[in-house]
């Protein structure tokens, strides 16, 4: 992929870059003339990756990934894809994983009906010390430099040295080497890997290396230079810049920790749910509560502008009572002493000695031949129809010493 200083993704150009540096971890910062180192720590004193946070894009290491050049037998974009899973699966390459996005490929070169792609795939293994807050992308670091054409890159990343080789302006394979220094042997290891990349067709020309240490034994540079009938450009490691299109790779352990704050997101969300409908159900309570004191006292008010008419309801009712007494015929005493000696005709050994009347109570008293007289005639009372209105009270009649006879009595109240 072209990754030249004008084909920066504009969109992400406020991202922050955290790099592998030469020999520790490095932090770049956007401005108006390109990335700027702002902050770098050494692995020799305990740097790490992790020294840093706001950062925005990951560059792993190269040795945290393996570059796997593949020719699809395919023009189509549909199914290049299932090509390269098919390819790597061949190789033994593909990787399983719970979770994250470990492989991912770009076009390099298209030849009739044949592509070639550079696979990238992440390291399952590699243990990733990550900048404090994790990063929002993430890109293997040779694909946050600006790679000149048809060349052999050396730079060194973390005390070792990698290599990077491009076929015209795109990145087409990548390894990190076990050497410290450029010497003989490195020049040996790159001869050998760049015939095997000849012979598969990846590599058909190198213009010359390019190399962006000072790492170098006396004599390298001459011996690049037979080796591979090129020139040898010393530079410094330029600045990074990002790529037209953002990397999907994304690391196991960083997806588990998205998946988790998703988890943790939704948990917060349900509480914040839970408690917002708590709210709206207590405010129900507290308005339902604010509009019923008012209506009370709304009441008490109107209560308040009455109650001088409420205070005559007793005195009308008092008048009322004895009004009745003159306008009701069945509450004249008269009449209802009339009701009351009624049944005496049939009962000759019964005798009244005492009748009492107010307004709403009466009481008899008299006495009896015997018992059974007595209470027949305190039954006839109180099941005269015309007797109704009263509530009687009858207690047992009670013999005198001197007679031999029965005193009895009633006590009745009107029931309204």
């Amino acid at each position: 992929m072209s990754n030249s200083p004008a084909s920066s993704n504009k969109k992400a150009e406020a991202a922050t870059i955290c790099l592998p540096g030469e020999d520790g971890w490095e932090r770049w910062k956007p401005s108006a003339d390109g990335y700027q180192l702002s902050e770098k720590v050494a692995t020799a004193d305990g740097g790490s990756a992790a020294s840093f946070k706001e950062i925005q894009v990951y560059g792993f290491p190269v040795t945290a990934a393996y570059a796997i050049p593949i020719w699809a037998s395919t023009a189509d974009e549909n199914l290049l894809s299932s090509v390269v899973d098919m390819q790597l699966e061949k190789l033994g390459m593909r990787p399983e994983s719970i979770a994250g996005k470990l492989v991912d490929y770009t076009v390099v070169d298209r030849e009739e009906a044949q592509t070639l792609t550079l696979a990238t795939v992440l390291d399952s293994a590699f243990k990733h010390e990550l900048p404090k807050g994790g990063a929002r992308d993430f890109e293997a670091s040779p694909a946050l430099f600006y790679l000149p054409e048809n060349q052999v890159v050396l730079w060194k990343e973390l005390g070792k040295l990698v290599v990077a080789i491009t076929r015209r302006d795109m990145l087409v394979y990548f390894q990190g080497l076990t050497a410290s220094r450029v010497d003989a042997g490195v020049v040996h290891e790159l001869n050998c890997l760049l015939m095997q990349l000849g012979m598969q067709k990846v590599v058909e020309q190198i213009d010359g290396v390019t190399l962006w240490t000072d790492a170098v034994d006396e004599g390298v540079d001459a011996l690049l230079s037979d080796t591979f009938e090129c020139k040898v450009h010393h530079q410094k490691r330029p600045a990074p810049v990002l790529p037209l299109q953002n990397s999907t790779l994304l690391p196991t352990e960083v997806a588990l920790d998205r998946i988790e704050a998703k988890k943790r997101q939704k948990i917060k969300n349900v509480l914040l749910l839970a408690g917002l409908a708590y709210c709206a159900i207590a405010a129900i309570f507290v308005a339902r509560y604010l509009i019923d004191v008012k209506e009370v006292n709304e009441l008490k008010k109107v209560a308040a502008s009455k109650q001088r008419y409420f205070d005559l309801v007793p005195r009308v009712q008092g008048m009322w009572g004895v009004a009745l007494e003159t306008m009701d015929v069945d509450r004249y005493p008269l009449e209802v002493f009339n009701r009351i000696v009624g049944p005496l005709k049939q009962l000759e050994q019964v005798n009244l000695e005492a009748f009492n009347i107010s307004s709403n109570k009466v009481q008899v008293s008299g006495l009896a031949k015997d018992a059974a007289m007595a209470i027949q005639f305190q039954q006839q009372i109180k099941d005269h129809k015309d007797l109704q209105d009263f509530e009687w009270q009858m207690p047992q009649p009670t013999p005198e010493r001197r007679t031999g006879r029965f005193r009895f009595q009633l006590n009745g109240e009107r029931n309204y």
